[in-house]
């Protein structure tokens, strides 16, 4: 498979970065540099070479502490670029078929998402029925990552294998934290480079443009595979890219080329949350994880078939409008049909649960105190003067969040009860941040959405 090395671009966008101890302190400098909590970055890729040539994508990246999102919007027609599609499975027809996606079978939006150090990625197009896509650990993520936008030129980073400190393969960076270290200085250019094995990474830095790298080189028996060079603009104090050029070898031509058009950082009007529903994930969404089939639940992944279905059937808790819609076309019915098959399976369901346990899982016992979460509801929509519509829809978020809250609460109710047992404070805590998320990401974050547009605008 062809490596197609992207040299990440702006030294002081995304939080803190894990820095090797055995990389050379004039390194570390750059990569340890202050960054930013917020940042919007719009740029575009055009690729010069391949099947690809011509095609120019536009992007916009945004990023709130360690989280990355990127939207990749494609061409004016929506079309993506194809060179990461992998070799067909098999030399059957039908894998072959699947390896030549006809590009207009790809268009619409692609979203890369880092977050909780699970790589993300999500397609809106007409061949995801529905809604779907994977979230793998991060460094597990093989093709298809957000770029990482930390050290312009010096780090490398590979859309299709996983990241590490350099974006190379493993077998790229065999030996690397041995590396011998040798530091040259020309003019205002100061030039670091790392031997181990029969390899070797290299950086010009420009001491005029903040010490950042200008320039990244990667040889194998002296042999230059690839290299990169920056353009420096300075925006807010930062030394930006406004552009970057990649080469195979030392072709006299780049194969792409990377143009910012507009950069910021830490403004108010910046995105200052990010989760996976940002990018379209959903409360039944399929995504392909490290477990297997996985769906969203709001806080975080679960297991597709058991543990999604429980909250289908036996908690009555259904997706939104648009996954009903999806999987109503795909299984051929009206969303009417749908719903009514799910009433059928719901009821069978929760038969057999009945029968197998004696107890309904899904009614929750009476307290005589008031339930907190009712209350914090009721005054909200006091507070903010909800319309009606508004009001029905917090109710539904009410609705939602207490039925996930009583699912797992009922589902861990025996670790709980055994954790107590135990004293184990620290398992104790772990169970209860679940329920806290839970509030916070389902419920509160679901009902600031509620707040009209005025009300938000005055703070």
């Amino acid at each position: 498979m062809t490596v197609y090395l992207v040299f990440a671009l702006a030294s002081a966008i995304i939080g803190p970065v894990d820095v090797p101890s055995h990389l050379p302190d004039r390194l570390r400098q750059v990569m340890e540099s202050p960054k930013a909590n917020t940042s919007q970055i719009e740029w575009t890729i055009t690729y010069l070479d391949g099947v690809d040539a011509g095609l120019v994508e536009q992007h916009i990246t945004r990023t709130v502490g360690d989280t990355i999102w990127q939207v990749n919007l494609g061409d004016e027609k929506g079309y993506h670029w194809t060179g990461y599609l992998r070799s067909p499975r098999s030399d059957s027809e039908e894998d072959r078929r699947e390896a030549e996606v006809p590009k207009e079978d790809l268009a619409g939006p692609w979203h890369s998402l880092l977050y909780d150090g699970v790589a993300w990625h999500l397609e809106h197009q007409k061949r995801r029925i529905p809604l779907g896509g994977w979230a793998m650990p991060e460094n597990e993520a093989t093709y298809q990552r957000p770029f990482d936008f930390a050290a312009p030129g010096l780090r490398v980073s590979c859309p299709e294998l996983p990241r590490n400190i350099l974006g190379l393969r493993d077998r790229f960076l065999e030996g690397f934290d041995g590396a011998k270290w040798s530091v040259t200085s020309r003019g205002n250019i100061e030039t670091i480079t790392g031997e181990f094995q029969d390899k070797a990474l290299e950086w010009d830095l420009d001491k005029t443009r903040g010490g950042q790298p200008i320039r990244a080189a990667f040889y194998v028996d002296t042999e230059l595979r690839y290299t990169s060079y920056t353009e420096l603009t300075e925006i807010d104090g930062r030394w930006v890219p406004s552009s970057i050029s990649f080469y195979h070898g030392g072709e006299q031509h780049p194969y792409k080329v990377i143009d910012v058009q507009k950069a910021s950082f830490d403004k108010p009007e910046h995105v200052q949350e990010i989760t996976p529903e940002d990018i379209g994930v959903l409360f039944g969404s399929q995504l392909y994880c490290a477990e297997g089939l996985c769906s969203w639940d709001g806080t975080g992944l679960i297991n597709y078939i058991d543990e999604y279905y429980e909250l289908l059937f036996l908690y009555g808790l259904r997706p939104g409008p648009i996954i009903t819609k999806r999987q109503a076309s795909l299984e051929h019915k009206t969303v009417e049909e749908l719903l009514a098959g799910w009433d059928r399976t719901m009821e069978q369901w929760r038969e057999r649960y009945l029968k197998q346990h004696g107890e309904e899982p899904w009614v929750v016992k009476k307290s005589e105190a008031p339930d907190e979460w009712d209350l914090y509801v009721a005054k909200f929509i006091k507070k903010h003067n909800l319309d009606e519509p508004r009001v029905k829809r917090a109710n539904e978020l009410l609705g939602r969040a207490k039925k996930l809250r009583d699912y797992h609460k009922r589902k861990n109710r025996s670790e709980i009860r055994k954790a107590k047992e135990e004293g184990n404070t620290e398992k104790i805590a772990r169970y209860e941040a679940v329920t806290e998320r839970i509030f916070k990401r389902v419920l509160v974050r679901g009902l600031h959405k509620l707040i009209p547009r005025e009300q938000r605008r005055a703070g």
